[in-house]
């Protein structure tokens, strides 16, 4: 897994379920009392409990490669969300340009108007 030392430890949870505990967990070395524990938690969080469903299934050599890749390609849908917002931030100044401009001219004929009237 990843370098992480402590996944989704809440304030609820007394003692965080490590991802070394995940690993052993899973290969089936940990004492009784701890795996009950790590069960308590997966009976607790659904999604996690789904997640580690899923990694069971990982060849235990491709789970540190397999967590990098997703992490590269989580780092860069970020970034290229952070750039999708920069680009719309840009093309809504020229909306609220256009509506000042256009509010503007609203405003200046309807005082030529009431101008020429009197």
């Amino acid at each position: 897994m990843s370098s992480l030392s402590n996944i989704l430890g809440s304030s609820k949870d007394p003692k965080p379920i490590t991802q070394k505990m995940l690993e052993d967990y899973l290969a089936g070395i940990l004492s009784f009392p701890e795996s009950r524990e790590v069960e308590l938690w997966l009976a607790r969080e659904g999604m996690e409990s789904d997640a580690i469903d899923g990694l069971a299934k990982i060849p235990p050599t491709e789970i540190d490669s397999s967590v990098q890749r997703i992490n590269a390609q989580l780092r860069n849908q970020v970034r290229k969300g952070n750039r999708q917002r920069r680009r719309k931030i840009h093309s809504q100044r020229w909306v609220w340009l256009a509506m000042v401009v256009i509010i503007s001219l609203v405003v200046l004929a309807y005082f030529l108007i009431f101008i020429l009237q009197k």
